[in-house]
């Protein structure tokens, strides 16, 4: 496994450890509920609005990671901004948010594809997603325009918080249609079992290189990857408890959910 050269010693093996087994967590994660859709040929049970919050997340955060990553100027910008210390964007975030990036389309494409038992986007998501997108519009005309108080690292913030947005209620419908079908059939809790792992190992990675730098803006400098761990930890345990406690499904009950049980 790739090193960071920054970190002392054993301090980098650590790190690239737990930083490529948090990306292996969410890589697999996204693929039961591909494949659960895939079998049955139907999305009934998967929450439209979760899946499109999704997309729109992983696009600023594939935009924010790699730039991040990639641009000089931009990570010398950065630097200035916080003293000289380094942004905390590894080669496995890039991979890992471009790859989920691509997840995302895949499933907005069994929505479109696959039986659908009458659930539509809603208003309100339709609504999230313009504002979105007039943000995003709006900043870039002031950078272009040169607007003082307007950067391009600014406008990658910009992006980072609208994940972190995102992922604040990205959950939130896919919880509330558990509760509507009294059911998680249709829902994968393979997903929500993989993120809280990510989640751990991620807030895990970061605080091991601050110890090891001595450096605590390494966890403080990144909010965006500090609060999706933390969010995601917090929203899996209900979707958790949702599935094994409050819905608790009785074998073969996926087989069972017809795809016309949503009106």
């Amino acid at each position: 496994m790739p090193t960071d050269a920054d970190l002392p010693g054993v301090w980098a093996r650590a790190s690239s450890v737990i930083g490529w087994s948090y990306f292996a967590c969410w890589f697999i994660g996204w693929y039961p509920q591909l494949l659960l859709n895939w079998s049955r040929k139907s999305v009934v049970g998967l929450s439209f609005d979760t899946c499109f919050i999704n997309f729109v997340s992983f696009a600023c955060y594939t935009v924010f990671n790699c730039v991040m990553f990639w641009s000089p100027s931009v990570r010398a910008a950065y630097e200035d901004a916080h003293g000289g210390a380094s942004i905390d964007v590894r080669i496995n975030d890039v991979v890992f948010s471009v790859h989920a990036l691509a997840a995302t389309v895949l499933t907005l494409y069994q929505i479109f594809a696959y039986q659908r038992g009458g659930q539509r986007v809603s208003p309100w998501m339709w609504a999230a997603l313009a504002g979105t997108a007039l943000a995003v519009g709006g900043y870039v005309f002031l950078l272009k325009l040169g607007v003082a108080g307007f950067s391009a690292l600014g406008l990658l913030y910009l992006l980072s918080y609208l994940k972190l947005a995102g992922t604040l209620v990205k959950y939130l419908p896919q919880l509330a249609l558990n509760r509507q079908l009294q059911s998680t059939a249709g829902f994968t809790i393979a997903n929500a079992l993989t993120d809280i792992a990510g989640g751990v190992l991620s807030i895990a990675q970061q605080v091991l290189d601050a110890v090891a730098l001595h450096d605590m803006s390494l966890v403080t400098g990144n909010p965006v990857k500090l609060g999706l761990g933390l969010i995601s930890i917090g929203y899996c345990a209900a979707l958790s408890l949702q599935h094994y406690v409050v819905y608790a499904q009785q074998p073969g009950q996926y087989s069972q959910l017809l795809p016309d049980a949503v009106p």
